[in-house]
């Protein structure tokens, strides 16, 4: 158990095999230097009675799964009393700019694969989908940019774009009416 001294952080899944994260917790819990080590349950239950449970386990925190990021690093920060700085790419001041170069075509095609990744929580599957795209596209911008959305897994990011997609959607369709 020697090794837990360099930990300052533990993000623990509560369901595991073997040993269950309720457990793992009251053997870190029951170290010489307990305190010392932060620890944050991830689970998919997400209630306020689970929530309450687990913290009284010996957890210093929680949060539910999909995990986002910005409240996972907003806990860290908190936990360890760390200060993060976010840096935003260029590109995501000019995300209407981007979404206008798009056709209908293209901004149903793209708001259709990433409603679907989202709500069933695969950043994944929405990456390999988006590299596959590329090829689809005379300018990349937009996806590039979504593709660092998903490497930093800024879910709430990910749903603004789509809500633009949503409303460039609209936009198009009017347009095209008025034609």
């Amino acid at each position: 158990m020697a090794v837990f001294g360099c930990f300052r952080l533990v993000l623990m899944d509560i369901r595991m095999p073997i040993m269950d994260g309720i457990q793992a917790i009251k053997k870190i819990r029951s170290l010489p230097d307990k305190n010392k080590i932060k620890a944050v349950a991830v689970t998919a239950s997400v209630n306020q009675e689970t929530e309450e449970y687990i913290l009284n386990q010996g957890f210093d925190g929680y949060l539910g799964k999909p995990l986002d990021a910005k409240l996972l690093f907003n806990m860290i920060g908190e936990l360890l009393g760390l200060q993060f700085i976010e840096e935003f790419d260029e590109k995501c001041r000019y995300e209407m700019v981007m979404i206008e170069a798009l056709t209908l075509c293209q901004c149903v095609e793209l708001n259709n694969i990433l409603e679907v990744s989202l709500e069933v929580g695969d950043i994944g599957s929405l990456e390999k989908a988006l590299l596959q795209k590329r090829n689809d596209y005379s300018e990349t911008d937009l996806l590039d940019y979504i593709l660092i959305l998903c490497r930093d897994m800024c879910i709430e990011k990910l749903e603004l774009v789509c809500e633009k997609l949503i409303f460039s959607i609209d936009q198009k369709k009017q347009s095209d009416i008025r034609l």
